[in-house]
């Protein structure tokens, strides 16, 4: 929420499956109500991609869950720096999965 009001253009895909409790559709609800667009993906029993696609030219990929797991768990994460031609196809697998989704309300 933080960085969208500074101006960022975020929008999130998430899983069915592993979304379906109460404090994941709390997330979700105050995810919606901060104007962030959000998609469930159910084609996929876990949307286990961990990556952020920042101005189509970089890239944070790693196992580094974005949650409070991370102080409980053994992550890694690597941030790629102006290589579009990597982004690229990065990319066009979360439009793919975005595609997929439908609009979480």
């Amino acid at each position: 929420v933080k960085a969208k009001n500074r101006g960022v253009d975020v929008k999130i895909v998430i899983d069915e499956r592993g979304n379906r409790n109460d404090v994941s559709h709390r997330a979700m609800k105050f995810i919606v109500k901060n104007e962030i667009p959000l998609r469930v993906d159910s084609d996929f029993p876990i949307q286990h991609d961990k990556v952020m696609i920042i101005d189509e030219r970089s890239v944070q990929t790693g196992s580094f869950n974005y949650t409070k797991a991370e102080s409980k768990t053994s992550d890694h994460a690597v941030v790629i720096w102006n290589m579009p031609q990597l982004a690229k196809p990065y990319l066009e697998h979360w439009k793919d999965r975005w595609d997929r989704g439908e609009d979480y309300k």
